[in-house]
């Protein structure tokens, strides 16, 4: 082999590797845009349970109160849905969503809606609390 196809040879292999500062900033682009949507839904999920906290602080209640003891927790645990256990999120078996009102809201609301579509995975529960923290009946979720 001559010392002339060598040097062919290893200049046809790096331009095979060069690439463009464009090209370097459209893959990224690529890959970063499908990845988007699971990353904004676990934030918008962990943004969910902290208000939730919030909200339990507010009324002086712990999750204790509002989950009715150990037989309310599930045996098996949930599978977070979609590509977001690939992403080390969690799957959620069971929430209890707090809410401080006057009186409970008859139906489903935008936010309860939110939150079903937030935890599909979750067996979801409502609890109602006035401004004394006295509480109001729970309800399960509708179908």
């Amino acid at each position: 082999m001559s010392a002339e196809s060598h040097d062919s040879k290893r200049t046809a292999r790096r331009r095979w590797l060069r690439f463009s500062l464009r090209g370097l900033l459209i893959a990224v682009a690529l890959v970063a845009l499908p990845l988007a949507y699971p990353l904004r839904w676990i934030h918008e999920r962990h943004e969910a349970i902290k208000d939730n906290i919030a909200r339990m602080d507010q009324a002086g209640k712990t999750s204790w109160d509002l989950s009715g003891g150990w037989e309310s927790f599930p045996a098996n645990p949930a599978q977070a849905p979609s590509i977001l256990g690939l992403f080390g999120e969690p799957g959620l078996p069971a929430i209890t969503f707090l809410y401080i009102v006057d009186e409970p809201p008859k139906g489903m609301t935008p936010e309860m809606l939110r939150m079903k579509s937030l935890f599909p995975e979750a067996t979801l529960t409502w609890s109602f609390v006035d401004r004394n923290g006295n509480f109001f009946p729970a309800t399960e979720e509708d179908e």
